[in-house]
């Protein structure tokens, strides 16, 4: 007996869903375009979109402490791009610095710090070593980063950092990623992000 058709169909368009919403890598041009209307749409579905790529660590005691990482795949930045745009950013502008860009992932981490005294060194961040692995370590092809101040009429106070570890996306795979950090005293703290199932 001839099996239906439908059940022919169904499992492709149930593996093209799911691949469209693995790792892309390189961007096509339409997942470029569907990634700026997504940001341009600036509602909820953009913001749980996005919050799919950060993962919050729970608080411990140590004076710093890493409280938040984030992976930035080349669809989510062009998402983030489009939705921090100024009127009369348009999908050919997406498209033009998506293609002048060079493809990278980045890893955003941000330390906070519980220490209230108002002399600590801007640069603190530089004592955390770094590691992002999949099947073997990815090293960074950069670091940066910078401090975080809140300002008031009593004056700035550092209250943490941010930094940004850039990766050759053309290294990472579409599968777990794994960010470690590493603390001056020993502490470690990692995350873990499924590429399999972040665009």
């Amino acid at each position: 007996m001839k099996q239906p058709m439908r059940w022919k169909v169904l499992p492709l368009v149930l593996f093209a869903a799911l691949s469209a919403a693995a790792y892309d890598y390189p961007l096509s041009s339409q997942a470029v375009r569907e990634a700026y209307f997504q940001g341009q749409r600036r509602d909820d579905s953009t913001a749980k979109l996005l919050a799919q790529y950060v993962k919050r660590l729970p608080a411990t005691n140590a004076p710093w402490q890493v409280v938040e990482m984030e992976v930035r795949t080349p669809y989510q930045q062009v998402v983030l791009r489009s939705r921090q745009s100024l009127l009369g950013y348009s999908a050919q502008q997406a498209s033009e610095e998506y293609r002048k860009r060079p493809p990278q992932i980045i890893v955003r981490i941000y330390l906070a710090t519980a220490i209230t005294q108002l002399v600590v060194r801007e640069d603190v961040w530089r004592k955390f070593q770094f590691r992002v692995e999949q099947e073997q370590e990815i090293r960074p092809t950069a670091v940066t980063g910078w401090p975080v101040y809140v300002f008031s009429e009593q004056g700035s106070r550092l209250v943490g950092a941010e930094v940004y570890l850039e990766l050759d996306a053309g290294k990472v795979s579409s599968g777990p990623l794994r960010v470690e950090v590493k603390s001056p005293e020993g502490q470690v703290s990692s995350a873990e992000f499924d590429l399999s199932k972040l665009r």
